[in-house]
């Protein structure tokens, strides 16, 4: 994580402590990601529907992906192979403008277009599921044996966590049901685990709630909804002691 892409064209680097920032050539509103090797250093970047090498340009194969083109919030994730290190899973969701509602998945691996990366032909985008809002959630599973990606039913209360293991996703997603009911812009929304993925906290325009997350079965319980004025807020943090 110590180089975040981001924004329009804009690059921090935290190898040093101190920020340095930098341009890149990616342009998004809402959604990014990007990851390094364990030694700090860039691997790529992505937008959800492009992907970018160290070098700044496009993978070969990673244009025109299905997923976000940069306005889905919270829409791309990028984790690393369990069985594989040298390839990584890009997943991505659709945003609301575009009419569809989709969660997909690209397969990146490191070793192809010279060492630079590409998506592995007949692993991009790949659908996962349908009918669901905005936004990728990811926590891992303890034991480094695989990860938890969280997914929200558009329009309804349901939270669907799908397991990525040695062998790719899990066909059947867990399902968990808040029991309180959707807002009107439910297409949308913002997730975060704290740093022990014991917990998360989900904010709509018009409603913010957190629940207990069990990361050996992928159940959520225990919803709180948390009541604030103005209730309009998009973004949310846990603090570094939880």
């Amino acid at each position: 994580n110590n180089v975040w892409c981001f924004g329009r064209r804009t690059t921090a680097t935290f190898t040093g402590g101190t920020p340095v920032f930098s341009e890149n050539n990616m342009e998004v509103y809402e959604c990014s990601s990007s990851v390094s090797d364990a030694a700090g250093n860039l691997l790529f970047y992505t937008s959800g529907s492009k992907i970018w090498d160290a070098s700044g340009n496009l993978m070969p194969n990673g244009t025109a992906l299905a997923g976000s083109t940069g306005s889905s919030m919270n829409g791309v994730a990028i984790v690393q192979s369990v069985s594989n290190p040298d390839q990584y899973y890009v997943i991505t969701t659709d945003e609301f403008e575009s009419g569809l509602a989709n969660a997909y998945y690209s397969v990146v691996e490191m070793n192809l277009n010279g060492g630079l990366g590409d998506v592995v032909p007949g692993q991009a985008s790949v659908l996962i599921d349908t009918g669901l809002a905005e936004g990728v959630l990811v926590t891992p599973i303890p034991g480094c044996s695989g990860y938890w990606l969280v997914l929200h039913r558009r329009y309804t209360p349901q939270y669907m966590a799908y397991h990525l293991g040695a062998g790719g996703f899990a066909g059947t997603p867990v399902i968990s049901t808040s029991p309180f009911p959707p807002v009107i812009n439910s297409f949308f929304g913002y997730g975060t685990f704290n740093n022990a993925g014991n917990r998360v906290v989900y904010s709509w325009s018009q409603l913010v709630e957190t629940a207990s997350f069990d990361d050996n079965t992928g159940i959520f319980s225990d919803f709180i909804k948390l009541d604030f004025t103005p209730n309009a807020l998009y973004y949310n943090i846990f603090s570094p002691n939880d």
